[in-house]
């Protein structure tokens, strides 16, 4: 008989197939382990130096240098984060747009954005263009694959808030257009006599009429109250009511829980007393329906405040220097700090004593703006001793001291002048108004945006 073959003959071979098809799938699976796995991790790190690029950029753009464009201390700020990122261990090619909702080729906000609001753009490359180099491959050359590509992109905004926090509690009525004088001193107050925004000086009162004086509150243009960009830096003093409704007049804000001088001296240094949120009224509320007998939370948060009539100059001056009962004021709170019109390009800021940018300073505060015309027509004349008057806008508030003290170091601005009876110098408030933070709070009223010192910037995609 001839010899029968084993049936298993016919397998042979069929383990080294087998174990080429599993090298092979081997390395398909290490090339995606390996390789996406180096895509993945680098974006990562792609789109923080994206994120933290138009964050920084947008910060700076709000509360340092508004300056669009390349030459801005925002493009600066953007570019300096991203630069500083590592994208698999080599700095990535970026790309930076600031500009506004302009509808331009190069705008950087998103198409739903309203006129006015800037943004801060940054597209971060590590795919060949832009002055990148495309990220490796390590076992995708097996397979004729050498590099990948990637590209991260991240905007930021800065729009209006309307509320605040820790405000001091002061309320000084918004800048009007002076047309009448019923007297001119020009001496300090220069611009004393002119017509319009440029005449509203410490010394003027209001005296609304026909061809008199007039208010365009901040929600319309254009308006007669503080700008940005005319007003950034602009040195105030607070004062108590020296003339009927005068120009720096400031009022005693009753906040809630305020029982009296003392409460009100504690709200005036002590942020972890005064956490109350305080907003912008919305433009058609006349603040009517609130009692006048004290603030509550909630109509603080919708921008009606109660005020009290008169003055305390001493409480005020304990609170700001930390003289008296009170440990600690808010000049002390960093003492360091000061007003350079130097600093930030020329634009002027608040600086440390080593003349570093220092807007973070505890010493700004946000003080409200009253609407002047609706003190007129609603509050002037109300009975006892708090009145509800509708805030128009809040200010970022540098504080710099008290009246007869600058005046004494010679620390006044030109055209800026203490008012009134020399005894009430020491409880008048100097500072300059800045911008700051806040937040937004639905329903409350929007300035347009030139009006705008509290600032919200927002990571929006």
């Amino acid at each position: 008989m001839a010899p029968q073959r084993s049936s298993r003959s016919s397998e042979r071979g069929a383990v080294l197939v087998h174990t080429a098809i599993v090298i092979l799938c081997l390395i398909a699976f290490t090339t995606f382990v390996v390789d996406y796995g180096t895509l993945w991790a680098s974006r990562r790190q792609a789109q923080n130096a994206a994120d933290a690029g138009a964050l920084a950029g947008a910060v700076t753009l709000a509360f340092e240098d508004p300056t669009l464009g390349v030459g801005g201390g925002a493009y600066s700020a953007a570019q300096q984060i991203v630069s500083r990122h590592r994208v698999w261990d080599a700095v990535p090619g970026y790309r930076i747009l600031v500009g506004d909702a302009n509808d331009n080729a190069d705008d950087p906000c998103p198409m739903w954005e309203q006129d006015g609001v800037t943004c801060v753009r940054v597209d971060v490359h590590r795919d060949g263009t832009n002055n990148s180099t495309q990220l490796p491959m390590f076992f995708g050359t097996l397979m004729n694959k050498t590099q990948q590509r990637l590209r991260a992109t991240a905007t930021a905004h800065v729009t209006g808030a309307n509320s605040v926090r820790c405000i001091l509690p002061f309320i000084m009525a918004d800048r009007w257009a002076d047309v009448y004088d019923t007297s001119v001193v020009t001496n300090p107050f220069t611009n004393d006599g002119q017509s319009g925004t440029a005449g509203w000086t410490p010394n003027d009162i209001y005296e609304p009429g026909p061809g008199r004086d007039y208010y365009n509150p901040p929600y319309r243009s254009p308006t007669t109250g503080w700008t940005v960009a005319a007003d950034y830096g602009r040195q105030i003093v607070l004062h108590d009511p020296i003339g009927t409704y005068s120009a720096g007049w400031s009022g005693m804000v009753d906040l809630p829980n305020d029982s009296g001088q003392n409460d009100w001296r504690e709200n005036v240094w002590n942020c972890a007393v005064n956490t109350y949120s305080v907003g912008i009224a919305a433009e058609n509320d006349n603040c009517s329906g609130y009692s006048s007998a004290s603030t509550t939370p909630e109509q603080a948060a919708a921008g009606c405040l109660g005020i009290k009539t008169g003055w305390a100059g001493e409480p005020a001056d304990q609170g700001i220097t930390g003289s008296g009962p009170v440990a600690d004021g808010v000049i002390g709170q960093d003492s360091g700090a000061i007003w350079s019109w130097t600093a930030n390009n020329g634009r002027g800021a608040v600086v440390d004593a080593s003349g570093n940018l220092n807007m973070d300073s505890p010493r700004i505060r946000p003080v409200p703006i009253m609407d002047i015309d609706h003190y007129m027509t609603h509050v002037a004349g109300c009975s006892g001793t708090t009145c509800v008057v509708k805030i128009s806008n809040i200010v970022g508030f540098f504080v710099e001291g008290m009246c007869n003290t600058m005046l004494a170091q010679n620390r006044l601005d030109p055209g800026i002048g203490c008012v009134g009876d020399k005894n009430r110098w020491s409880g008048q408030v100097v500072g300059r108004i800045v911008t700051m933070p806040g937040t937004y709070a639905t329903g409350n009223g929007a300035p347009i945006t030139p009006s705008t010192f509290v600032k919200l910037v927002r990571l929006i995609r």
